[in-house]
């Protein structure tokens, strides 16, 4: 292998390496930011046909980060703005992994990701059943620091391994299959064990969108299954608050959850209104917030996001950031519908839109654009549609 090849394969491996470390914040951007760096170095001293990302979405993402630095610039507190700028090596994930990551990668990039599910799942149970005290808001986190990450998180890997979980690029068959419908079970029972209720709609969007994405033949048995799921987690979502006491009154913990949720959004709003084009620069919640809440109202501390991914980018990066981030995701849904029509790697790409519902849909109730962790894993996931098309290596096993 010469050198070039040598280098293209550091920067996989060291891409694997962060998607291995997912479960720690520290070891997966250590990890992440060695492939970047080592690709980046790549690119600009080596051959670069063989590893250059998607174009458009480096171009949309570019954009994103530097309307972030524009809203900076432009806040009142420009300093601490620009202090509080999101980090572009999450970003960055995304064309890192079209660029570098084969086919092959892919398949193997899912198994693992459906390996981690299983395994944070099983963590989250047994921390539920041995060690949670019942405390609504210390709940089940397992290695992360809120229980809304690792539900976050949770999602995301579970759904990307539909709708035909397997390990076989790990373990071989028969086995490959088998474990990896432990590992989704396993996954789905530490959602459940996080009782995050925006995660279980999100859950209940990514099945509907397997349903609608299925194969004609089998369309007819998928909208009865998509139906009932539906009604189900519907309601599991609906009740899941009220299921601790086992009455018909919700218990303290779920008010005060809905009312805080709804002064922020009217705060968010109010701020959105006032701030329409660049907002209040980033991480500018928590610096003015304050100011746009109801006096009387009383809370645990000063907020830090909304409690809405959508709400929070227009109100820190006014309504064109929003209307940016909301162009994104419209292309990538539009592209994996391209490579389901194509019927290329039809399974893997139905997961994956699967993920992008789960996340766009709990991000109406969390900023889990906040969270590095979800954002990893949905960057990395969400590459998959952005694949070149035919050529490079993302298209082709590995080059030598």
């Amino acid at each position: 292998m010469n050198p070039a090849g040598r280098s293209l394969h550091a920067v996989r491996w060291l891409t694997l390496g962060a998607i291995i470390a997912a479960a720690s914040i520290t070891a997966m951007e250590l990890m992440l930011s060695l492939a970047v760096l080592t690709w980046l170095a790549r690119l600009l001293l080596g051959r670069r046909r063989d590893c250059l990302p998607d174009a458009e979405l480096t171009i949309l993402l570019g954009l994103m980060m530097a309307w972030n630095i524009v809203s900076a610039l432009a806040a009142a507190d420009r300093e601490q703005a620009l202090a509080g700028l999101p980090s572009g090596l999450l970003l960055l994930a995304a064309p890192l992994a079209t660029a570098v990551l084969t086919s092959h990668d892919r398949e193997l990039v899912r198994a693992l990701m459906l390996l981690e599910a299983g395994l944070l799942g099983l963590w989250a149970v047994v921390e539920l059943l041995l060690w949670w005290d019942g405390n609504p808001l210390l709940r089940v986190r397992g290695p992360y620091s809120h229980h809304m990450t690792l539900a976050g998180v949770l999602l995301v890997l579970v759904l990307q391994a539909f709708p035909r979980p397997s390990l076989s690029p790990l373990v071989g068959e028969p086995w490959g299959r088998r474990l990896g419908r432990l590992a989704v079970l396993a996954g789905l029972g530490g959602l459940a064990a996080t009782m995050t209720r925006s995660a279980v709609l999100g859950l209940m969007c990514g099945l509907a969108t397997l349903a609608l994405t299925s194969p004609p033949a089998r369309w007819r048995r998928w909208r009865l299954l998509g139906a009932v799921l539906l009604v189900g987690l519907v309601a599991a979502a609906v009740s899941l608050p009220w299921l601790p006491r086992g009455g018909t009154q919700p218990p303290p913990a779920a008010v005060a959850s809905v009312t805080d949720r709804l002064e922020l959004w009217r705060a968010g709003a109010t701020m959105v209104h006032d701030h329409p084009w660049l907002g209040v620069g980033p991480d500018g919640t928590r610096r003015v917030v304050v100011g746009y809440l109801d006096p009387n109202y009383r809370r645990p501390g000063i907020p830090s996001h909304l409690h809405s991914a959508w709400l929070t980018l227009a109100a820190e990066g006014g309504l064109p950031l929003l209307a940016l981030v909301l162009f994104f995701y419209g292309r990538s849904l539009a592209r994996g519908r391209s490579l389901l029509a194509w019927g290329r790697e039809s399974d893997l790409v139905r997961g994956v839109l699967a993920a992008l519902a789960g996340f766009v849909v709990m991000g109406f109730f969390e900023d889990n654009f906040d969270d590095s962790e979800v954002l990893f894993v949905h960057m990395i996931t969400l590459a998959v549609v952005w694949q070149h098309r035919g050529h490079g290596a993302a298209g082709s096993d590995a080059p030598t």
